[in-house]
């Protein structure tokens, strides 16, 4: 996904692109209305590892990445989750990787 190209002027927007990217997953896998807050955490708003096994797929359609259930146990807030594909995504690109400050 070229919008997570990282530059030096915007870190801090790639990783709230990715939010909004991984808020619209959620909100398709979890069947929910409005965009998760930053905060939110994927299992508290009711996400099953059913659910999780679906996130994990779609998060490799759409960023072309793989990420493991226990990478997403351990990033579970939307930031988290955004901070973590935007690194995994990076790396994949061999980029600068973006985090927030």
């Amino acid at each position: 996904m070229d919008s997570l190209t990282c530059d030096a002027t915007g870190p801090d927007l790639k990783i709230r692109e990715t939010e909004r990217a991984i808020a619209k997953l959620w909100t398709e896998i979890l069947q929910t209305t409005g965009l998760a807050k930053p905060t939110d955490n994927f299992f508290a708003l009711g996400g099953s590892s059913i659910d999780m096994v679906m996130l994990l797929f779609r998060i490799q359609e759409e960023f072309s990445i793989e990420l493991t259930d226990g990478e997403i146990f351990q990033a579970p807030s939307l930031r988290e989750m955004a901070t973590l594909v935007a690194a995994a995504y990076a790396t994949s690109k061999n980029e600068a990787v973006p985090h927030v400050t």
